[in-house]
């Protein structure tokens, strides 16, 4: 795999506190990050939007709270913001913040999911809360799960909701009010679902040591295991390709500063590139064909925009 850098872009404030860069679902020319200071936890916090082609900033907004994860509403009017205090809902076009809920808002959560009503499902990673909040009522209900832990949630239908926990998949009926355990796995740090309701999960031991094995479980539970580890990679981020035929492998954590596209009918590593000792990556989209990297050594946002020119 051949690359070339397009753009470099700084920014003054620093990268910690940084939400995992985001494409905009609605607009393919730009995209967000989160970044604040390191010496004060969460005040200079501030959302953007960058240009794909540049790496300029076309919009962006102070928020004084730590950025947990960013979610777009279905009717591309709204970006909702997690945070520990709050919730926010900013306009997606402008970037400007029309509500705060933050009457008794779950102020541990860091999951979330939403769909099309007035009421947030929200957990944190490490317990077995389940709430339910009204963002007009300023009202929460708890719900109790069965197993402990949440890595994200996600909606199978308008009446079910999923919830991922670290040793099992979880469904939750909003009609009946009752949680049932779908499957117990073996444990997993990140998951993904296709179109077709596969789950790929990125399996762990119990020490939540990543084991560099990809596992896709199909609707019945039956499930076939992808091990990478014969190819000498190391990954702690993946996605799934648009056409679900390939896996995009990530190593944020810079064991070994590869990006590798992964051939899931073939078994193989299609492509590979290995970034320069001086950055650490961040990010790879699909549509634009951009890797998204930093320089190591700044404390600073400092960004560089890769264009993947060959295979």
């Amino acid at each position: 795999m051949q690359t070339e850098i397009i753009w470099k872009k700084q920014f003054k404030q620093s990268s910690a506190f940084n939400i995992t860069p985001i494409a905009d679902p609605f607009n393919p020319n730009c995209f967000y990050v989160g970044g604040g200071s390191e010496d004060d936890y969460g005040k200079y916090t501030r959302l953007r939007r960058l240009s794909f082609a540049t790496g300029e900033e076309e919009a962006s907004i102070s928020l004084k709270n730590n950025i947990k994860e960013i979610y777009f509403t279905p009717d591309a009017q709204f970006i909702l913001v997690l945070s520990d205090d709050y919730l926010l809902r900013i306009q997606r076009e402008n970037l400007l913040i029309t509500d705060m809920y933050d009457k008794n808002f779950p102020k541990t959560a860091s999951c979330i999911a939403f769909n099309h009503q007035p009421i947030f499902f929200l957990m944190n990673s490490a317990d077995k809360s389940l709430f339910s909040f009204n963002c007009i009522e300023g009202t929460k209900k708890r719900k109790v799960t069965k197993v402990e832990g949440c890595l994200s949630l996600d909606f199978e239908d308008e009446e079910h909701l999923l919830i991922y926990a670290p040793t099992a998949i979880q469904r939750y009926d909003l009609v009946k009010d009752k949680i049932e355990i779908l499957f117990n796995t073996a444990p997993y740090r990140s998951v993904v679902k296709d179109s077709k309701g596969n789950i790929y999960m990125n399996l762990c031991d119990n020490n939540r040591k990543l084991l560099f094995i990809i596992r896709k479980m199909a609707p019945d539970g039956t499930y076939k295991d992808y091990d990478l580890s014969p190819f000498n990679i190391k990954f702690d981020n993946f996605k799934l390709s648009k056409d679900e035929k390939h896996l995009f492998l990530m190593d944020c954590y810079e064991k070994t500063n590869t990006f590798c596209k992964f051939s899931l009918e073939n078994n193989e590593i299609a492509s590979k590139f290995t970034l320069p000792k001086n950055e650490k990556l961040l990010m790879f989209f699909e549509q634009q064909q951009l890797i998204l990297t930093k320089e190591k050594d700044s404390f600073q946002m400092n960004f560089i925009g890769r264009k993947i020119i060959k295979e």
